[in-house]
């Protein structure tokens, strides 16, 4: 924007107690939303802080395993710039929707549903390449190397295909999903990937590397206790990080109707 473009703009007058009055109602908004966001850096810290001290106390206490004896590593599907549909297309068109790594969220390691490719119907899918329900989705390459390792838990079933840049971690009767999740979010788990990367110089996990991880195992049900521990708390998180989004949404609405005064020359 210019300066000529700003001598443009039309901006209504109105008296300076109503310019108080809506200021007042925005500025609820925005405290609201600046506590909100201070909470989740609070709780935010707080998982991690505990998710890390408790998957170190587990290692110690219990010791590790190899990561092939209690889950399995797959890569995603590749396919061709040629496959992909158009994404404004009919409905019954839109062809197989593909998760991407821009699909996790980097800080709160969930899902976002947003700019989904999609590639055509007649994709022949090899076996293992939808996401299911308690599938830990992993970031496999990337331009950036904090992005490599990223995780989201898929809590269903989905349609979604797993993208050829992402991996998926399928756990055996030996492990909890969820206690996987938690390990793979974990500073464990994170200086694991940033040793084998630089010593690789790839930005990439493969089966191979990630089979060389050694993964804390306690019993089931000293799992299932750090699972109900550490949950309490990402789920904490995840409450206030929808309750956050929510808010921004009602300030938009709001903002766009306090200012939505008729056109004039």
């Amino acid at each position: 924007m210019y300066p000529k473009d700003v001598k443009r703009l039309n901006i209504p007058y109105l008296p300076l107690n109503v310019q108080q009055e809506i200021a007042d109602i925005l500025d609820s908004f925005t405290g609201l939303i600046e506590s909100l966001e201070r909470e989740i850096d609070v709780t935010r810290t707080l998982y991690a802080v505990k998710r890390d001290q408790i998957i170190q106390e587990t290692l110690r206490e219990y010791g590790a395993t190899h990561f092939p004896d209690v889950a399995k590593f797959s890569i995603g599907l590749s396919y061709r710039k040629d496959q992909e549909v158009e994404r404004d297309g009919v409905e019954e068109y839109k062809g197989i929707p593909v998760l991407r790594a821009n699909n996790i969220e980097l800080a709160s390691n969930s899902l976002k549903f947003e700019d989904i490719v999609r590639i055509k119907k007649d994709t022949d899918l090899k076996e293992g390449k939808i996401l299911r329900k308690d599938d830990i989705l992993v970031c496999a390459g990337s331009g950036s190397k904090n992005h490599i390792g990223k995780v989201a838990y898929s809590y269903e079933d989905t349609e979604y295909v797993i993208g050829g840049f992402m991996g998926v971690v399928r756990t055996t009767d030996k492990i909890l999903p969820r206690f996987m999740f938690h390990i793979l979010t974990s500073k464990l788990f994170r200086d694991f990937l940033d040793d084998e990367i630089e010593a690789t110089t790839i930005n990439h996990i493969s089966i191979k590397l990630i089979n060389r991880f050694q993964v804390p195992l306690p019993s089931l049900d000293v799992q299932e206790q750090i699972v109900e521990e550490l949950d309490s708390l990402f789920n904490a998180l995840e409450d206030k990080e929808e309750e956050l989004k929510l808010r921004k949404k009602q300030y938009s609405y709001t903002l766009d109707r306090l200012f939505d005064f008729p056109r004039f020359n």
